[in-house]
């Protein structure tokens, strides 16, 4: 469902989301959380329009096992903290990896109200040295 509120959102925002970005032009996602299947919506009517997405990073995803990486994309990670409780809920998640994806699992130091948005907090810099390391 979110997947599909993602591509409906990029086809009704195309002229926008394109303004500048010449055509087959590239673009980067980073999602959080449920955005994550979100922005794999919008990555695929990109795609399906001639433009490359060239990386998809998906941070404390939620669902995220029912999720695969798009062949198209050359380069998606699946980021999560293993201590994050909001993405655990017991009878509504699904934490296996993303099929294809480069999988990143890490415990977090940060406080517990702050480990599901820790990697996006802006003060944050502990999820981007990770993700330098990756050399992607």
């Amino acid at each position: 469902v979110r997947m599909m509120a993602g591509f409906a959102y990029a086809e009704s925002s195309f002229a926008e989301l394109t303004s500048g970005v010449a055509p087959g032009g590239e673009f980067r996602f980073v999602a959080h959380s449920m955005g994550c299947a979100f922005a794999e919506g919008m990555a695929q009517f990109l795609l399906e329009r001639g433009y490359r997405v060239s990386h998809m990073i998906h941070i404390n995803g939620f669902q995220t096992g029912q999720m695969r990486a798009n062949p198209r994309i050359p380069a998606t990670v699946d980021f999560q903290y293993v201590d994050d409780l909001v993405i655990r809920v017991p009878f509504l998640s699904d934490t296996r990896p993303i099929q294809g994806a480069i999988v990143v699992r890490e415990k977090s130091n940060l406080w517990i109200r702050r480990r599901h948005r820790g990697p996006v907090y802006p003060r944050s810099t502990e999820f981007w040295n990770t993700m330098k390391k990756l050399k992607i």
